[in-house]
């Protein structure tokens, strides 16, 4: 019967375990009886805790206006880049429209039969839920799969290697990048 040095557990005689290997912890004998034999300033340093810089706090707030100036930025381009007052919902309602006015958006809608556009969703998918929103304003018809809760739908968009939702099938033709309201636009016209 040997007893093991790390972990002091007595080896049965019926143990599967090597001769030198301990059963319980897997140390080798040899090695752990050599460690508890070494001083203790001999023993390698594995970790050593840091204390914490008097300015750590100059790092958080460091950080934080960083944040708050790429935030500001963003929000500075998006209300500039389309010229006008409005602010950035002017610029992104005008580039969600495909560059086609209102009305010829909603007159294209009504040449989309059921069944022309197919969307391929989940149940949490906030672009997803932008791009139902676009086709229910302008009152495209479409029929909704969520991959999520129908293993069909999920079946379906593996077999068309869509790398995820949403996923648009346009008349038969699929919308590889997402929801563009662009290349929708274009598919529904050819």
């Amino acid at each position: 019967m040997t007893t093991c040095p790390k972990c002091h557990h007595v080896r049965a005689t019926d143990s599967t375990a090597p001769a030198w290997q301990c059963p319980a912890c897997g140390v080798a004998y040899a090695k752990a009886a050599e460690s508890l034999q070494r001083p203790v300033s001999e023993r390698p340093v594995v970790f050593q805790a840091r204390s914490e810089s008097r300015f750590a706090w100059a790092k958080w707030f460091m950080l934080a206006a960083i944040a708050y100036g790429g935030w500001t930025g963003y929000q500075y381009s998006l209300r500039h880049r389309s010229g006008d007052a409005s602010g950035a919902f002017g610029s992104i309602a005008a580039s969600l429209r495909g560059g086609m006015s209102e009305s010829d958006l909603r007159v294209l809608a009504a040449t989309v039969k059921p069944g022309d556009v197919t969307l391929y969703t989940t149940t949490d998918c906030p672009y997803c839920a932008q791009a139902k929103g676009w086709l229910n304003q302008y009152r495209f018809a479409y029929t909704e799969c969520n991959a999520e809760t129908r293993s069909d739908c999920a079946a379906d968009l593996r077999s068309h290697g869509a790398m995820g939702v949403p996923f648009l099938l346009v008349r038969g033709r699929p919308m590889h990048n997402g929801f563009d309201s662009d290349e929708f636009v274009a598919l529904l016209r050819q």
